[in-house]
């Protein structure tokens, strides 16, 4: 996730096409090892105009992440699919631990903000794709996506049009 920590990450996917309907789908499961962040900015959040910052270490361990996808497919004619889907994107807060603080310190769980999100996603779209390469060696798309519900700082509204093709060749 490019904050210097070693992710690890476990994965399943899957798919199944018929003639007519498809579906694929997959899971994800994710955890961040702790690592310790140095010169974390601490103040007592309680107060309007906090008097007073220090500078803390602490070991932080960011929350372990969920993905859930599923995507059904139907071909209401040969090489046309109309695609749609759901996403689950789950992370779970993030943790830090301060030990033993020094007098006069605030108390850390006031002045940490929950990192904890979820986002729910929703997806439509319309392929064609030549039921062999001999009907044709060219794939087009479009795709439209967009958050139905979600709550948490990483949970932004969003929605995404996507237009793309593909073409085959073969190389030997």
């Amino acid at each position: 996730s490019g904050d210097g920590q070693l992710d690890l990450l476990a994965s399943v996917d899957g798919w199944m096409r018929r003639a007519r309907w498809g579906v694929s789908g997959g899971i994800d499961f994710g955890t961040t090892l702790s690592s310790t962040e140095r010169g974390l900015r601490l103040r007592d959040g309680s107060a309007p105009l906090s008097p007073a910052i220090w500078f803390v270490s602490a070991d932080w361990k960011a929350g372990n992440e969920l993905r859930l996808r599923i995507f059904p497919s139907l071909s209401p004619a040969p090489g046309l699919w109309l695609d749609t889907g759901y996403r689950l994107w789950r992370q779970a807060d993030g943790t830090f631990d301060f030990g033993e603080l020094g007098p006069g310190l605030p108390d850390p769980s006031i002045t940490v903000d929950r990192s904890g999100w979820t986002r729910h996603e929703w997806t439509f779209g319309l392929r064609y794709r030549p039921p062999d390469l001999a009907s044709g060696r060219v794939e087009v798309w479009s795709r439209w996506s967009g958050t139905i519900a979600g709550n948490g700082p990483e949970a932004p509204r969003w929605s995404t049009l996507e237009l793309g093709g593909r073409i085959w060749r073969t190389l030997w």
